[in-house]
């Protein structure tokens, strides 16, 4: 049981959502030590979340092709 959780977990951390979820987060550690202004975090994080309302959240960056 544990095996189907962890694939499941593994397929989880390849959606498009959880490639958002890592770069915004990347984003706001760089506003927070000064490398990047807060705007510009903004401005990276209401973008990011255009494109995952348009792509579908749920979406395997495997299925993206073009």
């Amino acid at each position: 049981m544990q095996s189907s959780e962890k694939s499941s977990e593994e397929i989880e951390s390849k959606t498009i959502a959880a490639h958002i979820d890592r770069f915004i987060a990347w984003k706001l550690s760089l506003a927070e030590n000064g490398t990047i202004s807060a705007m510009r975090y903004e401005s990276y994080r209401c973008e990011i979340e255009s494109f995952r309302s348009w792509i579908s959240p749920g979406t395997q960056m495997g299925q993206i092709n073009a």
